[in-house]
């Protein structure tokens, strides 16, 4: 009677904890797999609106080859059962080349949201020796100190130019309607999600 008893309760026990690591296992898969699809919603949002490339909202990099962009996400663990969409830009803004910024007569044309086109009056497109081309306009309040002839002589004749963006990725992905976007998807897709990720790692036994 004793040993019955003592099996027993071993077999609840391992049970359990079966069921315990199963729901572990699903909450763990249904985060991770609603962050992606998550970021794929949010991504096809900014898209209709917005016109930049669907790879750009993953990773940028500039005419010379350097990183301006990246998206990650951190995926959630048993011991921190969260993920979340880390969006790095590097530039304060994304230069309105990528943009499809053109000149024209006194100034720039741009295209940030699909369908609506802008301009900068004044603006133009220049290369700099960095490597980097960006759309400039003069600033008649600040001077540029440049060294022409004599290096000795600074020429404080010249206006400073100053370089004109548009939103970034971090900004675009960072926005209160991707947020909403995300949090929308989240909460419409979780329970029918973790259902049948618990469902599946119940099956296994």
């Amino acid at each position: 009677m004793l040993n019955i008893k003592t099996n027993i309760k071993q077999f609840i026990k391992k049970e359990i904890k079966a069921l315990s690591d199963d729901v572990n296992k699903a909450q763990v898969r249904t985060v991770n797999d609603l962050a992606s699809s998550a970021f794929t919603e949010t991504r096809k949002e900014i898209r209709q609106r917005i016109n930049i490339k669907d790879k750009d909202l993953k990773l940028e990099r500039g005419s010379t080859g350097k990183l301006l962009h990246q998206t990650r996400i951190n995926k959630a663990t048993f011991k921190n059962p969260r993920a979340s969409i880390i969006a790095v830009s590097r530039r304060k803004g994304r230069a309105l080349t990528r943009y499809n910024a053109k000149e024209k007569g006194d100034g720039v044309m741009f295209k940030v949201k699909k369908g609506k086109n802008q301009k900068i009056k004044g603006g133009f497109i220049a290369t700099m020796r960095s490597g980097h081309t960006g759309v400039y306009l003069r600033n008649p309040n600040k001077i540029m100190e440049t060294r022409a002839g004599n290096p000795s002589t600074l020429n404080k004749h010249t206006q400073a130019i100053d370089e004109k963006f548009g939103p970034n990725q971090a900004q675009l992905i960072g926005s209160r309607r991707s947020i909403t976007t995300i949090d929308n998807h989240v909460r419409k897709n979780y329970a029918k999600k973790y259902e049948n990720n618990f469902k599946y790692y119940r099956s296994r036994k």
